[in-house]
């Protein structure tokens, strides 16, 4: 099962996701990786990638850095995408019942090593749960319609009644 949460920046696609996780069930067959907002004076000055794993987040992309691929503006580290994002998604493949990938979008894209994996992980029989963007892309279109990927529109009206939706959804699937 493949479930993608999609909807317009701030809809609280990765709140949903990281509510879920405070669920001891959930959490502990879950792995993957978070991609949290960094907050300097009250606007949003980048993201950092964070493992579940529990390994300490990683520069992903930042308006203060000078080199490399440029999305809007934010500066993308793509090394963090191949050498935390990759492989953790990889670990998780392994070891987790439930694949976190949140997010599939144009920073992350900025990678080539980055859609392989995500690939990979649809393709294996592990329950995913991804945000994506809603916006068309030509790398991200094919996997949002994806006949094995359910799409589900987040918006600050319906979240609070998805989040319980999504929880009691993948305790079932999970057990």
């Amino acid at each position: 099962m493949n479930i993608f949460l999609t909807g317009e920046p701030g809809s609280g696609k990765s709140t949903i996701i990281k509510k879920l996780l405070r669920c001891d069930k959930i959490a502990a067959e879950a792995g993957g990786i978070l991609t949290e907002e960094i907050v300097f004076a009250k606007k949003r000055t980048g993201f950092n990638a964070r493992p579940l794993s529990d390994k300490e987040p990683q520069l992903l992309a930042s308006v203060w850095l000078y080199n490399g691929p440029r999305v809007g503006r934010y500066t993308v580290r793509t090394r963090t995408i191949d050498h935390v994002v990759v492989p953790e998604i990889k670990r998780a493949l392994s070891e987790c019942r439930l694949i976190v990938i949140d997010e599939i979008a144009r920073i992350q894209l900025c990678s080539r090593r980055f859609l392989p994996v995500v690939r990979e992980a649809l393709d294996s029989p592990r329950i995913i749960l991804a945000t994506v963007h809603s916006r068309d892309h030509p790398l991200t279109d094919p996997i949002k319609k994806r006949s094995d990927v359910q799409l589900i529109d987040v918006t600050p009206l319906n979240r609070d009644q998805l989040l319980t939706e999504l929880q009691d959804r993948l305790l079932a699937l999970m057990h």
